[in-house]
C-alpha cells in the first residue's frame, strides 16, 4: 500500500513539474519571421524542422535560419487565455495589412510579431487573395478578347451560294473559347479572392478586438529526441478552445 502511494505521488510530481516547465522553441528566420512551436530536428543536411501548436510541421534550410531560442511559458490545465486589444489598430487594404492611424503597410517582421500563430493563416490568405486577383485579371483579358472576336465575327457575315448569310467559323469558335476561359477565370477569381479576403479580415479582427476563450491543456508524457539527438523524456501539449 505504501509503495503504491509513493509511486502515485512521484507520478503526480513528475506530471506537475512538466506542466509548469514546458517551453516553446522560437525559430527566427533571416527574413524577419519567427515561428513558435516544438523544434523536431536541426542539422545542416535536413535543415530545421519545427511543429506548431496546431500540428503543422515546417521545414527550413539552415541558410534561412538566423537563430533558435526558448520562449519559456507556463502551462496550466483548464485556464482562461486572454489577448488584450492593442492600442494601435490595423486595417486591411486589398491583400495587405497596415497601421490604421498612419496608413503605413506592416513590415514582414511586424506581421509575425503581432499576429503570432495567425501569421501563417494570414500568409496563406494573402496568397489566396492574390491568386484570385490573377484569375480575375485573366478573365477580364479574355473577356475583352471575346468581345473583339464577336464584333469581328458579326462583321464577317457574307452570303454563300445558296443565299444564306454565314460568318467566319474560326472567329466564332475562337470567341466561344475566350468566353469560356473568361467565365472560368472570373469565377475562380471571385472564389479565391473572397476566401482570402475573409481570412485576412479574420486575422485583422482577432488582433484588433482581442480574444477571450477558455483553454484546456492536455499533457501527454512521451519519449523524444532533441536536435542534438539526445534521447530524453518529453511531452506533447494540446490546447482546445
Amino acid at each position: 500500500m505504501r509503495l503504491s502511494k509513493f509511486l502515485l505521488i512521484i507520478s503526480f510530481l513528475f506530471v506537475s513539474s512538466h506542466l509548469y516547465s514546458q517551453s516553446v522553441d522560437v525559430l527566427y528566420l533571416n527574413n524577419g519571421g519567427a515561428i513558435r512551436g516544438s523544434l523536431l530536428e536541426m542539422d545542416p543536411t535536413n535543415g530545421a524542422k519545427i511543429q506548431t501548436s496546431d500540428g503543422s510541421i515546417f521545414v527550413y534550410p539552415m541558410s534561412d535560419v538566423d537563430h533558435v531560442s526558448k520562449d519559456e511559458t507556463i502551462k496550466t490545465a483548464n485556464v482562461s487565455v486572454r489577448y488584450s486589444a492593442p492600442e494601435r489598430q490595423i486595417a486591411r487594404h486589398k491583400g495587405d495589412l497596415l497601421w490604421k492611424d498612419t496608413g503605413v503597410k506592416l513590415k514582414e517582421i511586424e506581421y509575425s510579431d503581432i499576429l503570432y500563430d495567425n501569421y501563417w493563416t494570414y500568409k496563406s490568405a494573402r496568397k489566396q487573395f492574390n491568386t484570385g486577383r490573377a484569375f480575375m485579371t485573366v478573365g477580364i483579358v479574355f473577356s475583352a478578347a471575346a468581345s473583339v472576336l464577336l464584333m469581328s465575327y458579326a462583321s464577317s457575315f457574307e452570303e454563300d451560294a445558296r443565299g444564306n448569310r454565314v460568318g467566319d467559323k474560326l472567329l466564332r469558335n475562337s470567341s466561344s473559347i475566350c468566353v469560356g476561359i473568361a467565365n472560368i477565370g472570373i469565377g475562380l477569381g471571385c472564389v479565391f479572392k473572397g476566401i482570402g479576403k475573409n481570412r485576412i479580415e479574420w486575422a485583422k479582427d482577432v488582433y484588433n478586438t482581442g480574444r477571450s476563450f477558455p483553454a484546456t491543456i492536455n499533457f501527454a508524457p512521451s519519449m523524444m529526441m532533441n536536435s542534438q539527438r539526445e534521447l530524453g523524456v518529453g511531452g506533447s501539449v494540446s490546447i482546445s478552445f
